[in-house]
């Protein structure tokens, strides 16, 4: 756990969470951006999904 702007998170090591396929396909599902860096996910009920 950390503190960041004065609220607890829980940070996970994606390594010890996700399999490397799993990253991967998410890596492919994301897409590149702009920068060729992979863009975040967008949530189904966001708009413009």
């Amino acid at each position: 756990m950390g503190k960041v702007a004065g609220s607890f998170v829980i940070i996970l090591n994606i390594v010890r969470v996700l399999s490397v396929d799993e990253i991967a396909l998410l890596a492919q599902v994301a897409g590149p951006d702009a920068n060729g860096t992979a863009a975040p996910a967008r949530s189904p009920t966001s708009p413009g999904a």
